[in-house]
């Protein structure tokens, strides 16, 4: 049975990130060797949980990485590595010096999964998020879909569909897993104002909060997936560049009803970013005190504080 290694960034949410995993190992525990947690500079209040003998035990026999970055990236602040695309133009050439002036000519473990993309030695990488509630074995569904592929480099929630001006159009995922793209332009999206390809968005990815990567393919691509570039959220550029490249995709559950058998996102009523930025409802408060009796509840885990 071959086994998966899974990524996942953490920042001042140690609760909701321990069930998440806690979760994820209930349901597809036997086709997880290691987790890597890539801690944005949280400080000690909150990495302690994850060297906690605890913790460790719980998660075992998977093994457990941790790495504080170095750098904190704001969002926009990522950029390609080199020039992103085999054809030369201006725009690459200025990302490229770019690239050479801050010092982020090689592929940097500071950018959000790119540490376990880098380093690990499994051939398949689950990227998920802290805020994810677990119901079926959603790895062995990706991987199963791997299986049938050999040019897949992703697996996993095509969407970002609230986002898309071409959603209220009548795009889909599933139209999109048929070949039917919403414009010859795609994976571009455009924005409110209609227009392609001067003002445009970049909406279109497999979410990066539950997917499996070919990290062989992945690394041959020199551009780091937790890119924030031109207009996109993370992964959508790199998105763009493995449909520009001829890899494929894949969205195995395309369908609320259907994702719903494996993962429940947002399942504490937001989505976990939304406790630091208002993504158009307002900051959400994080229910700490909630989790933490789910914790106890439903793995008799507690948080050593």
């Amino acid at each position: 049975m071959e086994k998966v290694d899974v990524a996942i960034p953490s920042y001042k949410k140690p609760e909701s990130l321990i069930y998440s995993l806690l979760s994820l190992k209930k349901h597809c525990g036997d086709y997880i060797d290691t987790v890597w947690i890539g801690d944005d500079l949280s400080g000690e209040d909150t990495i302690k949980h994850y060297t906690d003998k605890n913790f460790i035990n719980a998660m075992s026999p998977i093994k457990i990485k941790l790495r504080v970055n170095k750098k904190h990236y704001e969002p926009g602040s990522r950029i390609p590595l080199f020039p992103p695309e085999p054809k030369f133009n201006y725009k690459d050439f200025r990302r490229w010096i770019w690239a050479i002036l801050t010092r982020t000519i090689a592929l940097n473990d500071d950018v959000r999964y790119q540490w376990a993309i880098n380093n690990t030695s499994a051939k398949k990488l689950y990227l998920m998020h802290d805020d994810i509630l677990y119901v079926g074995n959603v790895i062995k569904l990706y991987l199963d879909t791997f299986k049938s592929n050999d040019n897949l480099i992703i697996a996993g929630e095509l969407g970002q569909c609230h986002r898309c001006e071409h959603a209220r159009e009548g795009c889909t995922p599933q139209k999109i897993m048929q070949g039917i793209y919403p414009t010859k332009y795609f994976p571009l999206t455009k924005d409110a104002s209609g227009e392609l390809p001067k003002a445009y968005q970049r909406a279109c990815r497999i979410n990066e909060w539950s997917c499996m990567i070919d990290v062989e393919k992945t690394r041959k691509l020199k551009v780091c997936f937790g890119n924030f570039v031109d207009n996109g959220d993370t992964g959508a550029y790199w998105f763009e560049t493995i449909v520009k490249r001829g890899y494929d995709f894949c969205d195995p559950h395309p369908t609320w009803d259907e994702r719903n058998k494996y993962y429940r996102h947002c399942w504490q009523g937001h989505s976990g970013h939304s406790v630091w930025v208002d993504q158009g409802m307002g900051i959400s408060k994080y229910q700490k005190d909630m989790i933490n009796k789910k914790l106890l509840d439903d793995f008799g885990y507690k948080l050593n504080y």
